[in-house]
């Protein structure tokens, strides 16, 4: 994204956001279109912020971690509830040090899809 206004703003903020979960059944219901679902895997958040009126303002992070949630599904309505686990590294801002972190961001997601829905080991 950008922000610019007129000679007192001109900034850019762009973030890459890459998960590689893996998916495991944990029930369905006997006519397959209720299941519900756990998975977990790495995350990187590669986070640039640059300001072209202030060069100096520039700033970079990377962070790592781990995301685990669960996945529900009836019928083509599917439900997500997550939480991710990052790691903020030490890093320098306007000459104030900040020490590294942990922290946890939780996310709830819904999603409608349509066509054939996936069948668990076929």
């Amino acid at each position: 994204s950008s922000r610019q206004a007129a000679s007192v703003q001109d900034e850019r903020v762009t973030s890459i956001d890459l998960a590689i979960p893996v998916e495991r059944l944990l029930a369905t219901s006997l006519n397959r279109r209720q299941e519900v679902s756990a998975y977990a895997g790495p995350r990187v958040i590669v986070q640039n912020y640059e300001d072209r009126l202030d060069p100096g303002e520039t700033l970079e992070a990377t962070h790592a971690g781990v995301l685990v949630g669960l996945h529900g599904r009836t019928s083509n309505f599917h439900l997500f509830g997550e939480l991710s686990f990052m790691h903020l590294a030490a890093r320098v801002v306007r000459g104030q040090s900040y020490d590294a972190a942990w922290m946890v961001v939780p996310s709830l997601g819904m999603a409608v899809h349509f066509g054939p829905v996936h069948r668990w080991g076929r």
